[in-house]
């Protein structure tokens, strides 16, 4: 064995040199480049290309031919050298608090940025990467979005949406493909069209109904809550110039599976009709609490009360669609009768 500064090279034939291993060989020693003096850095190397190389405040592991490798910093860093560490395996080692043992992190406690992990989890109740929060994650689940809405998908993946990751959707009926229990709208070309579209007189009540499971994907009410809402709603058109308003009505009702049927709820809305002939106009009724139950069936019935004292136009009103603004969680139900 040869000393050369802090270096001991291996020595062919030198029995502590072959203690080393058959890998150590001459070609070690033929390879060797020891720099002294003001001791910028020594070498190692391989006939395969390979060397080690110290300096004192750093080491690196490099490919002599490609001049990659990785770097270890005096503070404990670790950093490419014109290498990509991204696509490298780390079977164990230890970035600033976090270890990494067979690629997955095992740290006791550390943080990531503003993630703090305990016991190798994300537990932190709310944290931040860039746009995506953290926020009391369970075990094998994941989130993305944001503190006041994300999306969230389940071990089973299955995915939910909460807050402002909620979305709308809207269920529209045709008057004209409708049935009622009095008098139904007439029909009538559409503008100038020979499209049809229905017609609600001013001199009489018309009236339609008809029924809509409640979508899988829409959000419902926990039981004995109101705080979801969804919104039913009409597109109509004036038929004249002359103005005036309208008043228009809506019965409804909600069934579950296994409950009698109740009484149903009745809104009225009274809609300046507008001056312009055939210019779309939209109107609301008062929001409708949520059912709170998977596969609950809504019943309505959708009419003008032309005799109204307050429906002071005697024209047709044109209504093109009769629909149901829900809010969405979920794209779907678990199953079929579980949300």
């Amino acid at each position: 064995m040869e000393t050369i500064g802090n270096f001991k090279i291996p020595v062919k034939g030198d029995p502590e040199s072959e203690s080393w291993g058959p890998e150590i060989s001459e070609n070690h020693r033929a390879t060797a480049r020891i720099m002294q003096g003001d001791r910028s850095g020594a070498k190692i190397g391989t006939a395969d290309g390979r060397y080690f190389e110290d300096f004192i405040d750093s080491i690196k592991f490099m490919n002599n031919e490609a001049e990659t490798g990785i770097e270890l910093t005096d503070d404990g860093g670790i950093k490419s050298v014109s290498a990509d560490i991204g696509g490298a395996i780390i079977e164990t080692g230890l970035f600033g608090g976090v270890s990494l043992v067979d690629g997955a992190i095992s740290a006791g406690d550390s943080e990531i940025g503003g993630i703090t992990l305990i016991d190798g989890k994300i537990t932190a109740e709310e944290a931040e990467i860039g746009s995506i929060s953290f926020e009391n994650i369970a075990a094998n689940t994941a989130q993305i979005g944001g503190v006041n809405g994300k999306t969230s998908f389940e071990e089973s993946g299955h995915q939910t949406l909460s807050g402002t990751g909620t979305v709308w959707e809207d269920a529209n009926f045709d008057p004209t493909m409708l049935t009622g229990g009095g008098t139904l709208p007439t029909r009538i070309n559409f503008a100038s069209t020979l499209m049809g579209v229905a017609a609600f007189a001013g001199n009489q009540n018309d009236e339609v109904s008809a029924t809509i499971e409640i979508p899988h994907c829409a959000k419902l009410n926990a039981p004995g809550e109101t705080a979801v809402k969804y919104t039913f709603h009409a597109h109509i058109y004036p038929t004249t110039s002359n103005g005036g308003s309208a008043r228009f009505g809506l019965d409804y009702l909600f069934t579950k599976e296994g409950v009698p049927v109740t009484a149903a709820t009745t809104v009225l809305v009274t809609v300046p009709v507008g001056l312009v002939p055939w210019a779309k106009k939209s109107f609301d009724f008062p929001v409708i609490a949520a059912p709170d139950e998977l596969g609950s069936q809504m019943h309505w019935r959708f009419y003008r009360l032309a005799t109204d004292p307050l429906d002071t136009s005697s024209d047709n009103i044109a209504c093109a669609t009769i629909g149901l603004h829900y809010e969405i969680d979920s794209i779907g139900s678990r199953e079929i009768l579980v949300k």
